[in-house]
């Protein structure tokens, strides 16, 4: 998905696919709960190799040792960059369709204040 080779991705860490989407909030919060021994889920905005953008809907698991300290992460993703191309395009019908709808109701309105102050009826 991201364009890397196996060999350029072992041993690098999550920077080299960084898109830039996500604040340093998004990052913490996300660190903060892996290293509480906690899984993480979330939706993350990846750059590839080419300079594309994709999506993966990512489950991290922490992976503990016997004695309960953390040993390393297991990572699950699915690619899911159509759907955010889907929700992206539904999104902006909503926002025409409530422009739209905000301007109907602005006629509708302006229509009521001619209706009772009896302008219509003179024309």
């Amino acid at each position: 998905i991201s364009g890397y080779s196996r060999e350029e991705l072992i041993g690098s860490d999550h920077r080299i696919v960084c898109s830039g989407h996500h604040s340093k909030e998004f990052f913490k919060e996300m660190w903060k709960t892996i290293l509480a021994g906690k899984v993480w889920s979330g939706e993350i905005c990846n750059r590839a190799k080419n300079g594309s953008l994709y999506w993966v809907d990512t489950k991290i698991h922490p992976l503990l040792g016997h004695q309960g300290n953390l040993e390393g992460f297991l990572a699950f993703r699915t690619l899911i960059s159509e759907k955010k191309i889907y929700e992206q395009e539904i999104l902006k019908k909503n926002r025409e369709l409530e422009a739209s709808l905000s301007f109907l109701n602005s006629i509708i309105k302006f229509l009521d204040i001619m209706d009772q102050s009896g302008i219509s009826d003179e024309h």
